[in-house]
């Protein structure tokens, strides 16, 4: 049977509800048992005290007759009158003992005395299941006490009241036991249920110290603990991809950095040799001479384009790349960039083919900026297009109130697996760095330059490589 969850706070309440009804149930029933019994006692003695003696008017009338009389003086004629009624005497005269023939003499002042009315009138009633006589002279300071029957009642019921105050205190005392032991077993019960998920949370932060972000924490009980484990697993989830991709980055600044040793050992063996060779004057003709110049030259510039990358990069990377935005009319600034690049690139056998949908967009930008992702988007091409007549083709289109710049060539493309890597900063689809040179920069700055334009940028295939921009379009008030 699947366990429904529930939150700490319903737990804590129904534990200690739990803990009070038990007791206080214990208590009522022990209360109960208690009173039923002493209930039939009580019944019992009420019963069995409820008569009179028999001879009790005639002792109560010779106590009235002989105390009335004036010639009356005390001698043994009246204990011996009662005593044949079935009645001892007990007499008392200014508070001092005058006669005694009482079986248990000492009920008279623990019981008696207390209960006596000094009216001069003779009384009588019945208590502890025998008959009373009493009567206090007003002429004379005597009191007379007569009793028919032993107070051994009188006694077991002082003993029954007496125990049944015991068993109350005992019985208190039980059910302080008991709530200390249920309040016991329901707080282990819940302390249980409130430890489990803690520990196992301490056990995941210990493990996350050792570095161990792998083991998730598998709680299913109070909701409130199941989010802060799920929560946990989530923060440790993060901590591990994190650190995966510190690691990944620190692999590629270091890949990076000896690519880039690598890189810069060629031009310069290259410009060595050249100027070596000039020195030695071991170059025969002036076209041999001019040929090691040009080599020198152009290796001089790519020298400069790779350190020019990665001081561009590290703007990027301390937030000091400045911005000027200013509104564009996107047609004309793509036509004529690209009657520049025909110049500009020309030694590289490219042909450029521009298409454009519409000639009124605007667009704000940066030129200069536009003009580098341009560049990077065309230096990626003429390393990795990989074909003898290179084609770049640029389109501009309207989408909504966006424009569009798609840009693709007719290389070979890449691996589709590895599109979604190519915007990473050092990524390079060549690992070994064994065919073409490169930091693995150029397509993240071109990115991040894109993004900073408000715009974005996404990679597919179209026989080559195809780029597509996307740039909110800038609404013009000719008015």
């Amino acid at each position: 049977m699947k366990r429904l969850n529930q939150s700490v706070k319903k737990t804590i309440f129904k534990s200690n509800t739990a803990m009070v009804l038990v007791t206080l149930l214990t208590f009522l029933l022990v209360n109960v048992t208690l009173l039923s019994i002493f209930a039939d006692t009580y019944e019992k003695s009420i019963v069995e005290t409820s008569e009179l003696d028999e001879k009790a008017f005639e002792a109560k009338e010779l106590l009235e007759a002989t105390v009335k009389d004036s010639n009356y003086r005390f001698g043994k004629t009246l204990p011996q009158e009662l005593l044949n009624m079935g009645y001892q005497l007990y007499v008392i005269e200014n508070d001092r003992l005058v006669y005694s023939n009482f079986s248990e003499p000492e009920i008279v002042d623990e019981y008696l005395r207390k209960q006596i009315i000094k009216d001069g009138k003779c009384h009588i009633y019945v208590q502890g299941g025998v008959s009373v006589i009493t009567l206090a002279s007003l002429e004379t300071e005597m009191e007379f006490y007569s009793v028919a029957g032993e107070y051994s009642e009188l006694w077991d019921n002082e003993r029954a009241s007496r125990i049944f105050i015991w068993l109350f205190l005992a019985e208190g005392l039980v059910s302080i036991l008991f709530l200390y032991a249920m309040s016991q077993f329901f707080t282990r019960r819940l302390t249980k249920k409130i430890m489990t998920p803690l520990n196992q949370l301490t056990d995941g932060a210990k493990r996350v110290q050792t570095g161990n972000l792998t083991q998730e924490i598998n709680y299913k009980g109070e909701t409130e603990f199941e989010q802060v484990c799920k929560n946990f697993n989530e923060m440790q989830f993060s901590i591990l991809k994190g650190n995966q991709e510190k690691e990944k980055y620190e692999k590629a600044r270091r890949d990076m950095v000896a690519g880039i040793s690598h890189d810069l050992r060629t031009p310069l063996t290259a410009i060595k040799g050249s100027v070596k060779a000039l020195q030695d004057k071991v170059v025969s003709s002036p076209e041999m001479e001019e040929k090691f110049l040009d080599t020198a030259y152009r290796r001089t510039l790519e020298l400069d384009s790779l350190i020019e990358r990665l001081f561009y990069f590290s703007k990027l990377e301390t937030g000091g790349l400045a911005f000027e935005f200013e509104r564009v009319l996107i047609d004309d600034y793509l036509r004529g960039y690209i009657d520049e690049a025909k110049l500009m690139y020309q030694e590289y056998n490219l042909s450029f083919v521009y298409d454009s949908k519409f000639s009124d967009g605007v667009v704000e930008i940066d030129k200069s900026q536009m003009r580098r992702v341009f560049e990077n988007l065309i230096s990626n091409t003429i390393k990795y297009a990989m074909v003898e007549n290179i084609v770049i083709n640029v389109e501009l289109d309207q989408r909504d109130n966006n424009i569009i710049i798609k840009y693709w060539d007719n290389g070979k493309g890449v691996p589709s697996d590895k599109l979604p890597h190519l915007f990473e900063e050092f990524y390079r689809v060549d690992e070994s760095r064994s065919q073409k040179e490169g930091s693995g920069l150029g397509l993240y700055i071109v990115k991040y330059i894109v993004q900073e334009m408000h715009g974005s940028i996404s990679v597919g295939s179209n026989q080559g490589l195809l780029f597509e921009m996307v740039f909110p379009g800038v609404e013009v008030n000719n008015g």
